[in-house]
């Protein structure tokens, strides 16, 4: 039980950097948006917030109210991440991590393919962690 409780701080621990908010400041205008965003779906613009960060940190696309709504239309990761969230609330810090390890700035099928399997080995090696200990 002790390893397992060790194992969920480690991996909020190494999930907090991805998980982090840039210091750099939005523009008024994509404030605005998460602002809103947030009051009608909270969870859908954490997802979003955290995938347009990504985004311009690995892939240099800027963050701007076009390409948060260009995210949530059509980026497989964003509905892979969101659905993830809703089923198991306690695995976002998780599949935020393993997405932000395994990004992929030209498929966004295989980011997801990508963030999943590292979302099952992290969990694999829980499990045997739980077993041996």
């Amino acid at each position: 039980m002790k390893k397992t409780a060790l194992t969920i701080i480690a991996a909020f621990m190494l999930a907090g950097p991805a998980l982090a908010k840039i210091d750099k400041p939005y523009t008024e205008e994509v404030e605005t948006f998460f602002e809103t965003f947030e009051l009608m779906c909270e969870s859908c613009a954490e997802v979003s917030e955290f995938m347009v960060q990504t985004l311009e940190e690995k892939c240099d696309q800027p963050i701007t109210v076009e390409n948060i709504q260009n995210v949530t239309k059509s980026h497989p990761l964003y509905a892979f991440l969101l659905a993830m969230g809703n089923i198991n609330p306690d695995s976002k810090p998780l599949s935020f991590k393993s997405a932000a390890d395994n990004v992929d700035c030209n498929d966004g099928m295989k980011w997801v393919e990508q963030t999943q399997s590292a979302m099952k080995a992290a969990y694999q090696e829980q499990k045997k962690q739980a077993q041996n200990g």
